[in-house]
């Protein structure tokens, strides 16, 4: 109900305004969630390590949305916030996605690394798309959406897959030149899983850092939104890495996640 006197425009104490909020909108934003309870039931998952899956994924779930709540606090064009508001749900949509592929992953066996690829690419296309369709932002339609997730998930598997031949090439040349009869596969996973970190988290620092010093200077208050949008768009980039850096985390902790690693990604399954 209104509060204060709005002359000409209409009485005071107005009519109360009922919104109507179904459950249904309410779960569609969780349903694959669902999905995902129902695929750690397989007996496959059906271990105490297999439910951490949840919790990596909760983990990561909260922090995209601090994240989000930070730098939209920070920016003052609608347009940028409305494009990190867009880029952290196609990073929740692929953090959804990873789960569902970990969740399966030890029904991979295929041994030939670009059909390996493409299937991955496939099931983190469903799973991500089913997680768009029902939450696709208002602007465009969620046909749009599925098909920037697409082309969003393509980039990053390449670069992942670019990054991870460098990591093997460079272990190898190490381990020809300095041999080290134990460690070095997981170390492998570890050198990806700090390299995740740190291109996945960069943007934010950066953003956190650079940010703070823009904001001292007069001179600069011109140019900080454009640095804050250069900012968000390398988010889009390299915000794939940060949600593919807690479940690197996850396989180096729990050995069966390490596996499914492995089976999907061509990470090394060895314990050192």
């Amino acid at each position: 109900m209104a509060e204060q006197d709005i002359a000409s425009l209409g009485p005071v104490q107005g009519p109360a305004v009922t919104v109507y909020c179904p459950i249904g909108d309410s779960l569609r934003r969780v349903l694959l969630w669902f999905v995902l309870f129902g695929l750690l039931l397989r007996k496959p998952n059906r271990t105490r390590q297999a439910w951490t899956l949840l919790l990596a994924l909760g983990a990561l779930s909260l922090l995209l949305h601090a994240a989000e709540s930070y730098i939209n606090a920070h920016i003052v064009f609608y347009l940028h916030r409305h494009i990190c508001t867009v880029i952290c749900e196609l990073l929740q949509s692929l953090a959804v996605a990873m789960a569902v592929l970990l969740a399966v992953s030890d029904l991979i066996t295929l041994r030939n690394r670009p059909l390996r690829f493409l299937l991955v690419f496939l099931v983190l296309f469903a799973a991500g798309a089913a997680a768009i369709l029902p939450n696709a932002p208002v602007v465009l339609g969620a046909g749009t959406w599925i098909a920037v997730f697409g082309f969003f998930l393509l980039v990053f598997l390449v670069g992942h897959a670019i990054l991870h031949t460098l990591l093997r090439v460079g272990s190898d040349a190490v381990r020809r030149f300095f041999p080290c009869p134990d460690g070095h596969t997981t170390n492998r996973l570890a050198w990806s899983t700090a390299i995740s970190l740190l291109l996945g988290a960069g943007p934010v620092v950066a953003f956190a850092v650079i940010g703070s010093i823009l904001n001292r200077s007069l001179q600069l208050q011109s140019t900080i939104e454009y640095f804050r949008l250069a900012v968000t768009l390398s988010q889009a980039i390299l915000g794939p890495y940060f949600v593919l850096f807690w479940f690197l985390l996850l396989g180096l902790l729990v050995p069966l996640y390490r596996q499914r690693l492995a089976q999907s990604f061509g990470y090394d399954a060895t314990t050192p």
